[in-house]
């Protein structure tokens, strides 16, 4: 999800099945890059579940202000401040 607030950019996403050493938040040029990755080892071929997704960053988003959080529900949350 996306959202805008006060002199504020967010993204959220629901990675409750993921433990924080599976994801990983970075930018590459004007995008904010949130993958994930998890595997479940079991009899026989195990699982793997991933994500990757881009999202370019609007112009008025300050980049040096970008920072990442896992709340305890599972919850990414990206958020970045609006430039002046």
């Amino acid at each position: 999800m996306v959202s805008f607030g006060d002199r504020t950019f967010s993204l959220s996403y629901d990675v409750s099945n993921f433990s924080p050493n599976e994801l990983n938040v970075y930018l590459i040029g004007d995008f904010i890059v949130v993958e994930g990755k998890h595997t479940v080892e079991g009899e026989g071929d195990g699982e793997e579940q991933h994500f990757h997704h881009e999202f370019l960053i609007p112009e008025d988003v300050s980049l040096e202000s970008i920072r990442s959080t896992l709340d305890s529900k599972g919850n990414l949350v990206v958020i970045a401040q609006i430039k002046n």
